[in-house]
């Protein structure tokens, strides 16, 4: 929390207190007091700017429907948060990509493509491509359906491209701010899947 004053000012009481001018039951407290501040000393605080707050250990972040839809993703999203709020970036999107990768299986398995173990995203993102084409569009219902999931589609291949891709690789990081924009952009893509 760099509290520095606070801690010259705790030096200058402890000083103070081993003074022969300081009263006997000040001396008493001294003790005490500056195995607290050992103690203190010991510990490791973190800050978490108010703007981040509301983010730290809470549930359903992305919202209910998210959650519901998608309630194996919800573990990483909490973890996602909990890492942007500490400052740690490259693992905030870390775990946002795992959250993204539950999405892209369950949407595989709607449109049921190949799931398997060991497959790509870009391999079930690749293969969604031919069912959607072969999707009907005969009705307006239908053509926005269909537009929808090329949508989804393009979108969940770019996020694999773009992020997910390149987070797998050590040479990758992200800053606070940058795991704070892919936060947000996760947040609105998952809410509009969930939608599907």
């Amino acid at each position: 929390m760099q509290l520095k004053s606070t801690i010259i000012r705790c030096d200058r009481l402890l000083s103070f207190l081993a003074t022969p001018h300081c009263p006997r039951s000040a001396r008493i407290w001294s003790k005490s007091g500056s195995s607290s501040r050992t103690t203190l000393r010991s510990k490791h605080f973190y800050y978490v700017h108010d703007d981040l707050a509301p983010l730290w250990h809470k549930n359903e972040l992305f919202g209910p429907e998210v959650a519901a839809k998608f309630p194996r993703a919800s573990a990483d999203i909490k973890s996602a948060a909990n890492c942007l709020v500490l400052g740690q970036g490259t693992a905030c999107v870390f775990h946002l990509m795992r959250a993204m990768e539950v999405v892209v299986r369950k949407l595989s398995v709607r449109m049921k493509v190949n799931t398997a173990p060991g497959r790509t995203w870009r391999q079930m993102t690749g293969e969604m491509d031919d069912k959607i084409k072969k999707m009907p569009d005969t009705s307006e219902n239908l053509k926005r359906k269909k537009t929808n999931w090329e949508g989804a589609r393009a979108n969940l291949h770019h996020v694999g491209s773009v992020w997910r891709n390149s987070t797998m690789h050590p040479a990758t990081s992200y800053t606070p701010a940058q795991a704070k924009d892919v936060f947000d952009a996760c947040r609105v893509f998952m809410s509009r899947l969930a939608a599907l």
